[in-house]
């Protein structure tokens, strides 16, 4: 008799976890650095302290790498082979680069302070990173992937950052000076700047400098370059006595990402008023 109504227990169990509803697909909280692949398959992102990659179009989310260390700042290599990203596991934060289905991982640099690899050359033999290793000035470098070797490009005495290169190889986009993206509408004389430097000729100009914030610059096909930026000012405080006006906001107020040519003209692609646009990830190999 025992033995039966341990049997129907069990019966009951089985019939009861048969019956559960499949999980819901809840929203994730905290992913961040998104980078999409060359041809717009899949997409990089950190979450949770380590780097995932989820096909575009949704699906299931694969860590690449597993650490208990933070690994974050995913970037395609050209081929999609391999995803190049930055890692405090050994102290300072340095460049990792794994393969992009997952595997070994490989250790690049090597310094106490700060290398943040930002994008790869087109052949795909070097990696483009910014770091502060010559004093107080501040250094864009070009790192041999195969030697470990790296040579500065450019250096400034003002805070660079995210160099991005052109398809063809010939421009490198990066921002100088600049309040940090949490404020995209400031506008004054402390607004990013957009400069690029000329591999072929070693020289660099700004691009844009009108006192309004220029962020995520990324290069897209055919070399086309592009960012988040505004074209209008969003009002601030008044002065004492002023009646402030009706405020309107609109797509030239609100951060919107916009394509830039390289003789500094910007033209506006998409037309979202009110949240910023944040984040711009471009897939470089499509059309």
């Amino acid at each position: 008799m025992r033995a039966m109504t341990l049997g129907v227990l069990a019966l009951m169990t089985v019939g009861a976890m048969a019956q559960l509803a499949p999980p819901s697909e809840d929203s994730i909280l905290g992913a961040r650095s998104l980078a999409l692949s060359p041809d717009g398959t899949r997409l990089a992102f950190s979450y949770r302290g380590d780097i995932w990659v989820v096909p575009s179009t949704g699906g299931r989310a694969i860590p690449v790498t597993t650490h208990v260390e933070m690994d974050d700042n995913p970037v395609w290599s050209p081929d999609g082979k391999w995803i190049a990203f930055n890692s405090n596991r050994e102290g300072g934060t340095d460049i990792y680069v794994v393969p992009s289905d997952g595997g070994r991982t490989k250790r690049l640099t090597w310094y106490p302070g700060g290398d943040l690899a930002t994008d790869w050359s087109p052949d795909g033999k070097h990696l483009l990173f910014r770091a502060n290793r010559e004093g107080i000035d501040n250094g864009l470098y070009r790192l041999d992937v195969n030697t470990g070797r790296f040579v500065e490009f450019y250096r400034d005495f003002m805070s660079v950052g995210s160099p991005k290169i052109s398809g063809d190889g010939q421009y490198v986009a990066f921002n100088r000076f600049g309040f940090p993206n949490a404020r995209p509408r400031y506008q004054g004389s402390a607004a990013s700047q957009l400069w690029v430097h000329d591999t072929r000729s070693g020289q660099s100009k700004a691009l844009r400098n009108n006192g309004f914030q220029h962020l995520w610059q990324a290069f897209g096909p055919n070399s086309s370059l592009y960012c988040i930026t505004v074209t209008e000012l969003t009002p601030s405080s008044y002065r004492l006595g002023e009646t402030p006006a009706p405020y309107v906001d609109n797509a030239a107020k609100t951060p919107n990402v916009y394509r830039v040519d390289m003789n500094g003209r910007a033209d506006r692609l998409t037309n979202f008023v009110g949240a910023a646009v944040r984040y711009l990830t471009v897939a470089r190999a499509t059309a």
